[in-house]
């Protein structure tokens, strides 16, 4: 309440600060602080590791139907914990393992917490700004973690980067830790209306029970999932520029990892989004167009 909640206001505000480009280490902890927290604290994992422990004592009691007596002694190892019960106290030893499920999350949250701020140190922040033809929503599970190279359970593998919602308008990222960069400085840019798309039909999915936003923005973001998600012509151009776009930035960020962003094979690589239909008018890479010609890159 006191290091979390009661400095996100703060946090809001330097976040959607067109102006705010430099931060201090003080507000670069309190930004990977606050936001990440809102990644551990979701309900989520308890709720998995609970229906774990439903699904094993179902198995258990089918096969008690089957087998008979209920008096019969039984172990069982289940999160790092042994018990010792009969199946006609189950219900009894059932509560007892939730309730050290909570715990177990709680102290959890805390720990993982901790580490996953260590672990994103050095990662680049960057805030960006979607069009408001169509507004952002959010969701029960508000921090998405994305892999642009594979899938993958391990929240701590290097390619992962944090992706957040702030309100309607603004996104924040946190990069891959491969990507390093001035740790006192917000990296901020535009995107059009198929990277909020993208986002929100990203969220919609991720989401659990709810998803979150204005009456109006819900409604929109409703009618826009219909149109773009169906045999529709907008929708197929939509969901071909979206997946064009993704595919040409991952290999644009992996040439740029491996050979550096002055290479040539990078710089022609750059070239070749700029010149694609998908990415015609497209502000994020106008505005890596004018740094990239600023530097002398191109």
């Amino acid at each position: 309440a006191q290091n979390v909640d009661g400095v996100y206001p703060e946090v809001y505000r330097i976040l959607t600060d067109d102006n705010k480009i430099e931060i201090t280490e003080e507000e670069r902890e309190k930004i990977l602080s606050t936001t990440l927290s809102l990644y551990f604290r979701t309900s989520k994992f308890l709720d998995a590791k609970n229906k774990e422990l439903e699904d094993v004592f179902a198995f258990i009691e089918r096969a008690q139907q089957k087998f008979g007596d209920s008096d019969k002694e039984m172990n069982m190892y289940f999160g790092d914990r042994n018990y010792t019960f009969k199946m006609s106290d189950a219900e009894e030893t059932k509560e007892q393992m939730r309730l050290n499920n909570k715990m177990d999350f709680i102290v959890g949250h805390f720990g993982n917490w901790q580490n996953f701020i260590r672990h994103k140190y050095h990662s680049q922040i960057t805030v960006l700004k979607v069009t408001k033809e169509f507004p952002l929503i959010t969701s029960d599970n508000p921090v998405e973690i994305y892999n642009h190279k594979y899938k993958t359970a391990d929240i701590f593998d290097p390619n992962n980067s944090i992706q957040l919602a702030l309100n309607q308008e603004y996104f924040l990222w946190i990069s891959p830790n491969t990507q390093k960069s001035d740790r006192n400085i917000i990296y901020r840019g535009a995107r059009d209306k198929w990277f909020a798309f993208t986002l929100n039909f990203s969220t919609h999915a991720s989401a659990t029970d709810w998803i979150i936003g204005r009456e109006d923005t819900l409604a929109a973001h409703v009618e826009q999932h219909k149109t773009y998600t169906t045999a529709h012509p907008e929708g197929a151009e939509a969901i071909e520029s979206i997946q064009s776009r993704a595919l040409g930035l991952v290999e644009y960020l992996d040439i740029v990892e491996k050979q550096g962003i002055g290479s040539e094979i990078a710089v022609n690589k750059f070239k070749e989004l700029q010149t694609s239909q998908f990415f015609k008018d497209d502000p994020m890479v106008l505005e890596m167009s004018r740094e990239m010609k600023e530097k002398g890159f191109i």
